[in-house]
């Protein structure tokens, strides 16, 4: 079974090139846009790590915090990609 890498975005183009390229390199992916959606996914299936899409309007880096408190999602790797700051 392929790890799952769950993508965290309001962009579905971003996921789309994302999940490409995680497709390519052996995982499979799923999104979810936003906190709950991301808590429901890990209820659901098991979730190897996450990527977010963190801008600064979107509010995902807030979401950081509240995966590393449910116990689902607390010991799993989370990669945030982080836009500059203008």
């Amino acid at each position: 079974m392929k790890p799952l890498i769950a993508i965290c975005s309001d962009d579905a183009e971003f996921y789309l090139i994302l999940s490409h390229i995680l497709t390519v390199d052996g995982f499979t992916s799923a999104l979810a846009s936003n906190i709950n959606e991301m808590l429901e996914l890990a209820a659901g299936m098991p979730v190897d790590a996450w990527v977010l899409d963190c801008r600064p309007d979107n509010q995902m880096a807030n979401s950081c915090s509240r995966l590393r408190q449910d116990a689902r999602t607390s010991t799993l790797p989370v990669i945030a990609l982080i836009a500059p700051y203008r």
